[in-house]
């Protein structure tokens, strides 16, 4: 366990145990996160292709272009999935331990919803 004074913030619970962020930790956290994210972004990828493929012709685009939009399409459908991804994370319960949010600052106003 580490010390809650080592930059959780003034207003940290002390009666709160806090986990050495260890390397198993964080790989099971990365393990996690990747695959999950790297599957949605693969199906994001399979639904893009062929929506561009079939639009193609419609619009009457070159090659070339057609390989920039599905790049800027399959980043955008990664970035979304990895946001989701992420958001998920924030809710999962490990074996373990949980990753929650806390507040750096004592007093300071809390959010609850973007």
């Amino acid at each position: 366990m580490i010390e809650p004074e080592s930059g959780l913030g003034e207003g940290f619970n002390p009666n709160v145990s806090v986990l050495e962020p260890t390397f198993k930790r964080a790989t099971k956290v990365w393990w996690w996160f990747y695959w999950r994210s790297y599957l949605l972004t693969l199906l994001g990828g399979v639904l893009v292709v062929p929506i561009v493929g079939f639009i193609r012709p419609a619009i009457g685009i070159s090659d070339a272009t057609v390989r920039c939009l599905v790049l800027i399409l399959v980043t955008i459908v990664n970035i979304v999935a990895s946001i989701f991804v992420h958001q998920s994370l924030l809710l999962k319960t490990f074996a373990e331990f949980k990753i929650r949010l806390v507040p750096t600052e004592v007093g300071r106003q809390i959010r609850t919803s973007p």
